[in-house]
């Protein structure tokens, strides 16, 4: 499907909707469950494209952590960032010898600070192309552990895949953290689910520190995703009228992108309890946010942004310059394509978002690109709202994230045509 021409015509959002598990959630449990032999066991996996490609790459590599290879094995991340990373500090303790590689697109994605930091703890990594890009070569050394300082600033991942390790290094490891760092509730969820599969985190300021030890066998469920949900929210602010249930979902989650419920409520949208997860009402309109920081919370910047723009409500979205390095130069992309609405959306070398508030374009058949970059697709999406017929190119690229998307785009009442 080359292209989707999605209509709407409803004058109410309603109904009840099933979001994928967290693809957040579900990935580092992947690696727990690798780490752990099988002891820590995740429920309801999410079924996104990401997932289910590293759960194939971690069955190529082997079930058991403790056997070694002879042969050097060619292991492909595929376009998912996560995967590469992740997958690079568990290669840095997995006896083997490997090369890890992934699409045009992923290859020119940074990873030299997490390599710097796994040399540091004694792994042998090469880069087979340029400094500081996959593809990465991996030989017989492996990480062993010690104290290391890494960079916060670019990706929470980074942080995040040396924690993950850190219980199976032989001296365990003391991480230091450097800068300010983004996405700091993404490693917060990683070290709540360490300490659900049994790990001991010790933190003294700034320095994390996992001694050696053994996993806890655990069976741990995998909550639906709440940046999935996100796409909701900006339907309910597009929409004069909403009133629809999210099913499954906590506002106590553990998932950082639970700030949706609060970030939205300027829009008009109102989170309200219910007894199949939490229900979503516009109750009033709009107001500016004013200046708003999200590096915490970066899958949610598109959808509000879409939003604020489409409502003619200014806003000034900091700390958000680390999306340019995604599955597109994010914001680049994301302005670009909102020009054809004629909103007032631009983006600064200083990470800052920027939306002017000026009244949209209403048009309809306006026709979109999603730059191969699945949260642009559901974003420019939800603009059939207030234009009524809107063309997305390119709009399996969905599938990275939310498969079930379109589907339930049709039980909320919208026209699909490809």
């Amino acid at each position: 499907m080359r292209k989707v021409i999605v209509s709407f015509s409803k004058k109410i959002l309603e109904g009840f909707f099933q979001l994928p598990s967290s693809k957040s959630i579900s990935s580092r449990l992947l690696i727990i469950r690798y780490l752990s032999g099988g002891l820590v066991q995740p429920a309801d996996l999410s079924d996104a494209a990401d997932v289910v490609l590293l759960e194939k790459v971690l069955g190529e590599i082997g079930c058991n952590p403790a056997t070694g290879l002879s042969m050097e094995k060619l292991l492909d991340a595929g376009d998912s960032g996560t995967a590469m990373r992740f997958l690079t500090a568990l290669l840095a303790v997995t006896p083997g010898r490997y090369c890890l590689t992934g699409t045009p697109g992923l290859i020119r994605r940074p990873v030299g600070a997490l390599v710097e930091a796994l040399r540091h703890l004694g792994a042998h990594i090469d880069y087979t192309e340029r400094e500081g890009y996959p593809p990465l070569r991996f030989g017989e050394e492996k990480a062993s552990g010690g104290t290391v300082s890494i960079e916060s600033g670019t990706s929470s991942q980074y942080l995040s895949a040396l924690l993950l390790i850190a219980p199976v290094l032989k001296h365990g490891l003391s991480l230091r953290i450097a800068g300010t760092p983004v996405s700091w509730p993404y490693v917060e969820m990683t070290l709540s689910l360490l300490k659900r599969s049994g790990i001991t985190v010790t933190l003294t300021e700034n320095e994390y520190v996992i001694r050696p030890q053994s996993f806890t066998a655990a069976s741990i469920p995998v909550e639906p995703d709440w940046s999935s949900a996100a796409f909701w929210y900006e339907m309910a602010a597009l929409s004069p009228q909403a009133d629809l249930v999210l099913c499954g979902l906590k506002p106590d989650s553990i998932q950082g992108d639970r700030i949706a419920a609060s970030l939205f409520r300027c829009l008009g949208v109102e989170t309200r309890p219910d007894p199949k997860g939490i229900r979503l009402v516009k109750t009033s309109r709009p107001a500016s946010p004013g200046t708003i920081h999200m590096a915490g919370c970066p899958d949610l910047v598109l959808p509000f942004a879409t939003a604020c723009a489409m409502l003619a409500v200014s806003a000034e979205i900091t700390g958000v310059g680390h999306l340019q390095l995604k599955e597109s130069p994010r914001l680049t992309s994301f302005c670009h394509e909102m020009k054809k609405t004629g909103a007032g959306v631009s983006f600064s070398e200083d990470g800052i978002l920027h939306v002017a508030g000026n009244q949209p374009a209403y048009h309809p058949g306006v026709a979109f690109d999603a730059w191969n970059d699945h949260r642009i697709a559901m974003s420019l999406a939800p603009l059939a709202i207030p234009c009524g017929t809107v063309t997305i190119r390119n709009p399996r690229v969905t599938a990275k994230s939310y498969p079930g998307f379109w589907d339930e785009l049709r039980k909320a009442g919208f026209d699909l045509q490809s």
